[in-house]
């Protein structure tokens, strides 16, 4: 009887055998978390920098420095997402997120050390570069990393992550000063690199292209199995499937035609409705509209609704077999 008890016991954690794993997605979770604040600076950061109270460069920013410094970091947001998928395949899936920690320690460094407005509009190009190839890169990783019934779940989390992101920004930002909240954002950066340097495997996929043998050992740890033989001639398989893939053969589908204008519509429609100049300047139009509540209430209030939305529509971006 006792020892029913200790089996069962022993089952019901044992999926802290594998904790490596689950490091490894908090890591990440950190990186996109980082990610989130590069959305969520521009609006209480503009704010300080427009006014003389809490402003290391002296005196307000132009119009022209202001616009450089929300227009910058989406821009560099397009060129992350175009170049992380080739440097992706040529140095691994690991090596270059553990990359992606140093941007952002720069740009807090940057913002503490200097009073140079070309300087924060560097960084802001620096930061959206990061963000953008780790909207790319972290779905491509866990997808490659997780079991297919986890990455529904685990895709959630990363928005969730991002949107949390956002609102510490929006939250901590107006009630602390410049440098002590981007001494607070250092912090994040230090530990993800912490934890993803220790804990993080490289991705299976890379390391069964690479060495077949060698990737099936790397998944056998992550799996916590003897026998992953059938997913790795599946991703074998999934390899000559993708050497004969190119741009044309994309539209030759008439599937992946419909979900390449699903996607590009409602992208479309989110920039062209104004998102990102309205999470830029929210506090601003705020502050320019009044109300009861102060303008740093209500941009909190704006964020914590996203946060809430994302949360509240999980159920319904995850398949029923949780794919």
């Amino acid at each position: 009887m006792t020892s029913k008890h200790t089996n069962d016991a022993l089952n019901k954690f044992s999926f802290l055998k594998n904790y490596r794993i689950y490091m490894t997605y908090f890591s990440v979770c950190i990186l996109v978390f980082m990610s989130g604040t590069t959305t969520g600076w521009t609006s209480p950061m503009i704010q300080k920098l427009n006014h003389t109270d809490d402003n290391p460069v002296g005196r307000r920013l132009t119009i022209d420095e202001s616009s450089w410094l929300a227009a910058i970091s989406p821009m560099g947001i397009i060129i992350g997402c175009l170049i992380c998928g080739a440097l992706g395949k040529l140095i691994g899936r690991k090596p270059l997120m553990i990359s992606m920690g140093v941007p952002y320690a720069i740009f807090c460094l940057i913002m503490v050390f200097t009073q140079k407005p070309w300087l924060y509009i560097f960084a802001r190009l620096l930061s959206g570069i990061t963000a953008g190839s780790v909207l790319v890169l972290c779905p491509m990783y866990f997808s490659e990393l997780a079991k297919s019934e986890q990455r529904g779940r685990l895709f959630i989390v990363l928005t969730i992550s991002n949107n949390l992101g956002s609102l510490y920004a929006l939250s901590v930002g107006p009630f602390v000063s410049f440098i002590w909240f981007h001494i607070s954002l250092a912090i994040f950066p230090i530990l993800y690199l912490i934890f993803f340097s220790i804990f993080a495997y490289e991705s299976p996929y890379v390391v069964i292209r690479r060495d077949p043998a060698k990737g099936e050992e790397l998944l056998k740890k992550i799996r916590y199995k003897n026998d992953v033989s059938e997913e790795v001639q599946r991703i074998q398989k999934g390899f000559l499937e993708d050497k004969g893939m190119n741009i044309i053969q994309i539209f030759k589908s008439k599937a992946t035609r419909r979900a390449l204008f699903i996607t590009l519509t409602l992208a479309v429609c989110v920039m062209l409705c104004g998102n990102a100049t309205v999470l830029s300047y929210t506090q601003f139009i705020f502050e320019k509209a009044g109300g009861v509540w102060s303008a740093e209430t209500n941009t909190i209030v704006v964020s914590a609704f996203q946060l809430f939305i994302a949360v509240a529509s999980s159920p319904l971006e995850i398949h029923s077999e949780g794919e």
